[in-house]
């Protein structure tokens, strides 16, 4: 039983890595560029490799140019903080999935 256990939890482990690498792998390849205004920006923890976890509230133009919000989270460099607070204007990556929630990505220049 501890053996099915064990496979369960890095079954699932696995599960979710690959989905992460998927997403981004979406973004990169099929994403579309718009710009973004910062609505409320929350961080959740950081870590000492110099990244932060944050929770992000924008809005941006969709594809067919509707206004649309979003809340979402990212792990952004500490370094670019600064240019996600609320009010400032971003670019961002996004794609839509399946069930038609965009997935979203800060782009750094």
């Amino acid at each position: 039983m501890t053996e099915f256990i064990v496979l369960l939890i890095l079954f699932f482990f696995l599960f979710y890595i690959v989905r992460e690498f998927y997403f981004t792998y979406k973004i990169d390849s099929d994403g579309k560029e718009s710009t973004a205004i910062i609505i409320q920006s929350k961080q959740i923890s950081s870590n000492t490799g110099g990244t932060i976890n944050g929770e992000f509230f924008i809005t941006f133009k969709n594809e067919s140019g509707d206004d649309e919000t979003l809340l979402f989270q990212e792990t952004i460099p500490q370094l670019y903080a600064s240019r996600v607070q609320v009010g400032d204007t971003i670019n961002i990556k996004y794609v839509r999935m399946k069930n038609n929630k965009p997935m979203v990505s800060f782009i750094f220049n």
